[in-house]
């Protein structure tokens, strides 16, 4: 969101907040009709530049706390790159171009590389979803897949709390998994 986006949901007559909504689809505010007795406060984000394609590729060459993606990647046969649903805001198609250039380079075939798109519970993205999410390129020319909670899971068992673990059988299977979400 920018800066001019948060100064118009500051604009809110009393009883009433604003909040910007149809991410994807255009930038529009919902207003919220609240009790007039309630008081009201809202804290924006802090704005930062935008990094760019340069921020994000140095961001990739030198990461902090960990190898390299080339060096992650290298000697590996299947790799699944799990991608947060349409509803969020996480700007893949940004990101994925880069990060799939980076293992190709490693070695990796582009044939083996397979796109988990962590829907959760929320509703089947639309193929449009999709292209809007991951970009066309990559839409086009990876494999995508729409991660069913309750099918294609491999079982890991319950954790210490009793709660059951299923992980999507292309994660799951892969050598190397890597999560793109916010």
């Amino acid at each position: 969101m920018t800066t001019e986006h948060r100064k118009q949901g500051n604009h809110a007559p009393s009883g009433v907040a604003r909040m910007p909504w149809r991410c994807w689809y255009g930038d529009e505010w919902l207003e919220l009709k609240l009790p007039e007795r309630w008081r009201i406060t809202t804290q924006w984000p802090t704005s930062l530049p935008d990094i760019g394609q340069e921020g994000i590729e140095g961001a990739f060459g030198s990461p902090i706390g960990t190898p390299t993606i080339e060096e992650l990647a290298r000697r590996k046969r299947h790799v699944a790159i799990a991608v947060d649903d349409i509803a969020r805001a996480t700007p893949a198609s940004r990101l994925l171009p880069a990060l799939v250039q980076r293992l190709e380079k490693a070695g990796v075939d582009p044939d083996r590389i397979r796109i988990v798109l962590a829907i959760g519970t929320h509703r089947p993205m639309l193929q449009l979803d999709i292209v809007k999410k991951l970009g066309e390129a990559v839409a086009d020319e990876l494999a995508c897949y729409l991660n069913h909670p309750y099918d294609n899971w491999v079982d890991f068992g319950t954790s210490a709390r009793g709660t059951p673990i299923h992980i999507c059988r292309y994660f799951a299977e892969a050598d190397l998994r890597i999560g793109v979400g916010s």
